[in-house]
């Protein structure tokens, strides 16, 4: 905002700033009520993100009707994550980070090729800080059916690696990941199955 103006400075990006009232009142006459409100969930069901997050802890396999409830991608992104660290113990199930703003939840079966039932299923998913979360989805690390942390380059063919390199990735070779100790929270053996298919 321009000190004392009351109006976008040069940075606004939303409108040409030049023509900020024809925004405004593009803003102001948009039939705002025509648009979801991602938030409905709480609402209509009378549920909280955690106490979403609760119940997909509770009952992993009535994921889809949570599901349901949320739809909107980035709340149940955020209902996912809650499930894992409750489920994960709040803390990377391949380094054992447990900064909470450094921890993701992580899909085992991607997004985009799940079924509306494992996209908040917490057995398709993992707690992973953001840099074993990315190494994870670019398969530089992955993971065996026994849970088993796997590096792609465990042989050395890609050269030298930096001491942090080593130590994020390489070190982590042939180390069983910590996953939930109850036993029906842990990553389902067909997602992982499915996840290393499609490498």
């Amino acid at each position: 905002m321009q000190a004392g103006a009351g109006r976008p400075g040069g940075g606004f990006i939303a409108w040409d700033v030049g023509d900020f009232d024809e925004g405004l009142r593009r803003v102001c006459k948009f039939d705002w009520a025509s648009m979801g409100n991602p938030f409905d969930y709480a609402f209509k069901a009378g549920k909280t993100q955690e106490a979403l997050a609760a119940s997909l802890v509770n009952t992993p396999e009535r994921s889809e009707e949570v599901y349901t409830l949320v739809r909107a991608r980035g709340i149940t992104q955020r209902v996912f994550r809650a499930a894992l660290l409750r489920a994960y113990r709040g803390a990377c199930a391949f380094c054992g980070l447990s900064f909470p703003e450094a921890l993701e939840g992580a899909h085992i079966v991607p997004w985009r090729s799940c079924a509306p039932h494992e996209r908040l299923d917490p057995r398709n998913g993992l707690l992973l800080c953001s840099t074993h979360h990315r190494l994870f989805d670019a398969d530089r690390l992955t993971l065996t059916t026994d849970f088993v942390i796997e590096h792609h380059d465990a042989a050395d063919s890609e050269g030298e690696y930096s001491a942090a390199d080593e130590h994020l990735t390489r070190r982590l070779h042939g180390r069983r990941a910590t996953v939930p100790e109850r036993h029906d929270l842990r990553p389902r053996t067909t997602y992982i199955v499915r996840r290393n298919k499609m490498r």
